[in-house]
């Protein structure tokens, strides 16, 4: 495996492994049980005027939790206002790891992987 990071521009690497580890680490620590309680217990309110519906999570960026969003148009189609509903009970006082914080670490890695790689590189000549 160090033969193929080696052969590998270091860009690609750091880029990839942190973009993985990002990703992996962000949705092991927002996970939610099979069992949780639904936001919305009579279902989804169904209106034409409610245009985007958001459930509750984590914010991707931040980690932080919040509960579901909807977005509303106004009267008139004079403009959108946001409604919030409150944060549920089995992801309240939990944070998940950002998607910049796992990069971060993820990018370290990568570049950890690289110096390894060249650190124990053998000049043997290629296969025939």
């Amino acid at each position: 495996m160090l033969k193929w990071i080696r052969r590998r521009p270091p860009r690609v690497v750091i880029i990839g492994v942190g973009t993985v580890v990002a990703v992996i680490l962000f949705a092991a620590t927002s996970w939610r049980a099979p069992g949780a309680p639904a936001d919305f217990p009579d279902g989804i309110p169904v209106s034409p005027r409610v245009t985007h519906v958001v459930l509750s999570g984590f914010n991707p960026w931040t980690g932080v939790p919040h509960g579901w969003i909807a977005t509303v148009e106004g009267p008139l189609h004079l403009g959108d206002h946001v409604e919030r509903g409150p944060v549920p009970d089995d992801i309240r006082g939990r944070w998940a790891i950002p998607l910049p914080l796992g990069f971060g670490l993820g990018a370290a890695a990568g570049l950890g992987l690289i110096v390894v790689a060249r650190r124990f590189a053998t000049d043997e000549p290629p296969d025939a």
